[in-house]
């Protein structure tokens, strides 16, 4: 076994941590198999080897979000503790490095949507109703798993894995998460994919192209399993041929690919991407420096310093805030959120006419959704500022200064000027 893969395996199964995230997973999945009506059509029951098969892949897109957890504590603990200096005087390659940190972050993306799909099997298993079928079957549980779950995971780490051994920066990181989701939503809106409310009728080369270029699958599987009848959908597995197959074997070679990129940019010491030029100090003058006369500065505790001392209190914080990867994220996902909801009014569905989409149409959408979420992320970040200099210790610095009390003033600005600025999101 790889010597980082080994390394790694142990560390997780002494931490706490990773139990409590099992047992989230669990409830979670148990959650969705008992609340989820996910309907794929008249007859078909809740727990067939088809709505498995769909829900299984619906809920693969949440690998997306696990892996993105998962990448700054596995990918970037190295870099980020320092001990990257003095693990890399050892005598190993770069493809053992690289292939044990990959199988690791691969393997506890997976183990972990695995472990949602075992929810949702007990789930369907507690559930009852006409709607479902007495019997149980491991196999149309693991088959969705490994077409949709091990595939699709295989995809997103490969992409993500890249990113962050390549570029190095967590930003990145997220912002290419992100990115992959809200690219592939809009895809399926503008590619009528079947499944998405409001898809209007496709021709059989629309359906041939979808099927094909959908990255997660869902799309491939439709198609493949329109020809079922309700009697095998409710009794065998959707086969693995056809445009299925095609599109699963068209993404592990797009994986594949990624994963060779990685391989041949990676580097030891920097980024190639991110290399710059190492600039020697000036030469100083010390002689010059030592006939320079001190001078007395007089301090002065007025108005205008004290003005100037929340705008500086307001700079860090604003500084602090577009530096991070929160602000990326909760940016990309409100003006996503508030875009597809805008998406839905004007089109509102097959059965009602569509709006025109006039400035008032999209004021009353922004006005209906914007607020509730907004005044979440505006929480979390004052939360966050508020708290920043008494985790890091730096407080006793601060309150040992004249303005300290300012600083009050200097978060109320930062916040409002954030306030505003999510608000032009949703316009812009």
């Amino acid at each position: 076994m790889n010597t980082f893969l080994s390394f790694e395996i142990q560390r997780l199964t002494r931490h706490w941590s990773v139990y409590l995230a099992a047992l989230l997973l669990i409830c979670a999945g148990i959650f969705c198999g008992i609340r989820f009506n996910l309907s794929a059509g008249k007859g078909i029951y809740l727990n067939s080897p088809y709505s498995i098969g769909f829900l299984t892949g619906m809920l693969s897109l949440s690998v997306i979000f696990i892996a993105m957890i998962y990448s700054g504590r596995v990918l970037f603990k190295d870099w980020d503790s320092g001990f990257d200096i003095l693990l890399f005087t050892y005598p190993f390659s770069r493809r053992d490095y690289l292939s044990g940190k990959f199988l690791s972050y691969f393997l506890q993306t997976f183990l972990s949507f695995m472990v949602l799909v075992l929810g949702m099997a007990i789930g369907h298993q507690l559930r009852s109703g006409s709607e479902m079928q007495p019997r149980f079957h491991l196999w149309h549980y693991l088959y969705p798993l490994l077409l949709f779950g091990m595939l699709n995971t295989f995809l997103v780490c490969s992409m993500l894995f890249g990113i962050a051994m390549v570029f190095r920066k967590k930003l990145l990181v997220i912002v290419g998460g992100l990115l992959l989701y809200v690219m592939y939503m809009v895809l399926l809106i503008f590619s009528n994919a079947p499944f998405m409310s409001g898809s209007m009728p496709q021709s059989e080369l629309a359906r041939q192209v979808s099927a094909l270029t959908d990255p997660f699958g869902l799309s491939a599987y439709f198609y493949h399993s329109a020809s079922c009848s309700v009697l095998q959908r409710n009794t065998s597995v959707v086969s693995c041929s056809g445009f299925l197959l095609a599109n699963r074997f068209l993404y592990v070679a797009v994986s594949s690919f990624f994963l060779i990129l990685t391989f041949r940019f990676f580097s030891f010491s920097v980024s190639v991407f991110n290399k710059r030029k190492n600039r020697l100090p000036a030469k100083t003058d010390f002689a010059q420096d030592r006939s320079t006369e001190y001078k007395t500065i007089q301090p002065s505790f007025g108005a205008v310093p004290a003005l100037r001392s929340i705008g500086s209190f307001a700079g860090i914080d604003l500084t602090y805030l577009f530096k991070s990867v929160a602000w990326v994220a909760a940016t990309v996902l409100l003006v996503f959120y508030i875009g597809m909801e805008m998406y839905a009014e004007i089109d509102q569905g097959i059965r009602i006419p569509q709006q025109y989409a006039g400035s008032g149409l999209l004021t009353a959408v922004i006005l209906k959704n914007f607020y509730t979420l907004g005044l979440l992320v505006v929480a979390y970040f004052t939360n966050d500022l508020y708290w920043r200099s008494s985790l890091s210790g730096f407080s006793i610095i601060e309150k040992s200064t004249f303005f300290a009390k300012n600083k009050i003033y200097g978060h109320w600005l930062s916040i409002s000027i954030l306030v505003v600025l999510f608000h032009c999101c949703p316009y812009s």
